[in-house]
């Protein structure tokens, strides 16, 4: 068995997503003064990898203490994107091939590498990022899939240029929750395994940073099935 970690590290002064608060990690208690070492945490409930409660951007929408844990928590399956160019938009559009549409069981919960993780801590991250086919996303909200994990700063699609949060609308609204920011998916794609991206339970809480982690079969047991 081995523990992969799937988060980014929250840095003091890290990029964070323009317009979302920056993170400032000030230690308040020393051991010289204090006897202890206490940190004062100030960043935005979307820093680094985190999850998406329904509240975020649905009015009346659950908050993260109700959000069921086990929509981000056991088991969920990694695979590879496609990514193609389209016209009309300055972003690669995520596809998934066929054969791994087909391995998505009902209820799932899905994370897609799209290999944009390189790009993680730097401004390029923010930028062009990759957008959803909305047909895809259509698809796996017909299976009702419970959570789609992503390599990414956030979930877009192509249906509506005029709204960004289409997607995050659609998909909070039928109880998907995205996990985003994810990172080391690389040798995971075409695997099951335990995953687990328990958020904190913030009052009213529209979402939060996560520890996310698998815990993998070392013998290669876990990979998926044709």
């Amino acid at each position: 068995m081995e523990i992969k970690d799937l988060s980014s590290v929250i840095r003091e002064g890290m990029v964070v997503f323009p317009g979302d608060p920056g993170v400032s990690l000030e230690i308040r208690c020393t051991y010289e003064k204090n006897g202890c070492q206490v940190t004062g945490l100030n960043f935005g409930s979307h820093t680094g990898t985190h999850i998406d409660a329904p509240r975020h951007f649905l009015e009346n929408g659950t908050t993260l203490p109700d959000v069921p844990l086990d929509s981000v928590v056991g088991e969920a399956i990694c695979l590879e994107a496609t990514l193609r160019q389209e016209d009309g938009t300055d972003h690669p559009v995520i596809g998934l091939a066929e054969n791994d549409l087909a391995r998505i069981h009902s209820g799932d919960r899905v994370i897609l590498s799209t290999g944009w993780e390189e790009k993680a801590g730097t401004a390029a991250f923010f930028i062009r990022y990759p957008i959803f086919d909305r047909e895809l996303i259509l698809e796996l909200i017909g299976l009702k899939v419970r959570m789609i994990g992503i390599d990414l700063p956030t979930v877009e699609w192509t249906g509506n240029p005029g709204d960004p949060f289409e997607m995050h609308k659609a998909i909070l609204s039928c109880g998907m929750i995205p996990v985003e920011g994810l990172v080391n998916l690389k040798n995971l794609t075409g695997k099951r395994f335990f995953f687990s991206a328990a958020p904190l339970s913030l009052e009213n809480g529209d979402g939060s940073p996560v520890r996310a982690y698998a815990i993998v079969d070392a013998d290669g047991e876990d990979s998926v099935d044709d």
